[in-house]
């Protein structure tokens, strides 16, 4: 991960919650620390706010451009609504036992 983690903490306690990084060639990101403003991001305008965009230089290439993290309006709602079932609390935790096991093996 190397420095990156540091650097972002410095900022945060210099600037406050909401700061800005600019990192040449990967563009200018916005840091939000306080939960009220990562909710009102979470809640704001789909129009107007398209993480998809965002994400789709980086994730887009390893996750690929239909990915939920990638897209946005239409299509991030049609890709989201496809992952609700399986992502669904009850479905996660039927998947626990199973996670554990393979985990533990792992360990060992």
């Amino acid at each position: 991960m190397g420095r990156l983690p540091q650097y972002l903490d410095r900022c945060h306690r210099r600037y406050g919650d909401r700061f800005t990084v600019r990192m040449g060639r990967f563009g200018t990101f916005v840091y939000l620390v306080d939960p009220d403003d990562i909710r009102s991001v979470f809640h704001g305008d789909d129009a107007v706010l398209h993480a998809g965009e965002a994400n789709a230089p980086f994730l887009g290439r390893v996750l690929g451009p239909s990915s939920v993290l990638c897209t946005d309006d239409e299509v991030h709602l049609r890709q989201r609504r496809r992952l609700s079932g399986p992502f669904h609390g009850g479905s996660i935790a039927q998947l626990v036992p199973l996670m554990t096991k393979v985990a533990s093996e792992e360990i060992e």
